[in-house]
This record gives structure tokens, sequence and C-alpha cells, in this order.
């Protein structure tokens, strides 16, 4: 079986775009970069190792808790003073949650780990 090595991100705010497109581009790792409207599509192409999401966009949140996440490691970012929204996300089965600082300080880690099929183990299961 192949090993899948692509990343989708499920975001709409352009900054966070670029910051995640950039830094897969630098890795070598495909990476398609799409609006919540769209996911399911993009998902269906690409079949990723890691789905990205925007949890602050209210449709992505939607699509882990409806289960249309499941077979995907997933990994989403939140705003850190909304500690509500990183609960919702961790109860509807996210792989992990972290603040969105923590997120893009860290984003070189995370793709490199998607490229290689394994997502990073989190202490304390955050």
């Amino acid at each position: 079986m192949e090993t899948r090595r692509a990343v989708v991100a499920i975001s709409s705010q352009l900054m966070d775009g670029v910051a995640i497109t950039e830094a897969a581009r630098r890795l070598g790792i495909s990476l398609t970069l799409t609006s919540p409207e769209h996911a399911l599509e993009a998902l269906g192409r690409e079949s990723p190792a890691l789905v990205v999401l925007d949890l602050a966009e209210t449709q992505a949140l939607q699509l882990l808790e409806q289960g249309e996440l499941d077979a995907f490691r997933t990994i989403g970012y939140y705003p850190h003073v909304d500690r509500a929204l990183r609960e919702r996300a961790l109860e509807a089965g996210a792989s992990r949650v972290v603040p969105r600082s923590a997120f893009f300080g860290r984003l070189h880690e995370w793709l490199t780990e998607a490229g290689g099929a394994r997502l990073p183990e989190a202490p304390g299961g955050c």
C-alpha cells in the first residue's frame, strides 16, 4: 500500500493559507488548500496523510463533528482564548488540537511528520 504524503488544509484565511502553503513548498510536501465548502471534494481527490483545520471556521469544525474526517489524521488550530472550541474538536475526534500560535510556531514539524505519515504524539493528549 502506498504511503499517503499529501496534506489538505481547510481554511479560508489568506494569511494562514500563505503560511501553510509556503511551509509545505519548502518541505516538498504536496498541499491542497481548500475552503470548508470544497473540503470533501479535495479530500476525495487527495487521500491525505494529514488534514489541517482552522477550527475558528464553523464549517471546518462541523466537518469534524459530523464524522466526515474520521478516516484522516487531523490537526486543528484554534484561538488560544477559546478553550470551548478546543474541547469541541477533541470530543469530535480530532487527532490533535493546538492553539494557533503553537500550530504556526511548529508548522514545519507538523508538516514534516505528516510527510512521513506519522503525527507526533502530544504529552497529555492535547
